[in-house]
């Protein structure tokens, strides 16, 4: 069965109406979901760059923790 309250839609280039689903629940519009991992939003443009940022962002926790490894460890230049 599908969770109506977590499914959304982006409209793009189309005049057609509000999508409902067959019990008549009117499906949720944004501007911007996730997508197979990558966030899409309803610009014509691709904004590669901002998802790189986006990525680059959520990796900054983990570098952070390895730093104490990198800067703590006996193991030589070439294991790192």
């Amino acid at each position: 069965m599908i969770n109506a309250n977590i499914i959304n839609y982006i409209s793009f280039n189309t005049s057609v109406g509000r999508i409902k689903f067959q019990n008549g629940t009117m499906m949720k519009s944004t501007t911007e979901a996730k997508y197979l991992g990558a966030v899409m939003n309803d610009n014509d443009k691709a904004e590669t760059s901002q998802e790189i940022r986006r990525r680059i962002l959520s990796t900054m926790p983990i570098l952070k923790r390895l730093d104490i490894f990198w800067n703590k460890t006996n193991c030589g230049k070439s294991w790192k």
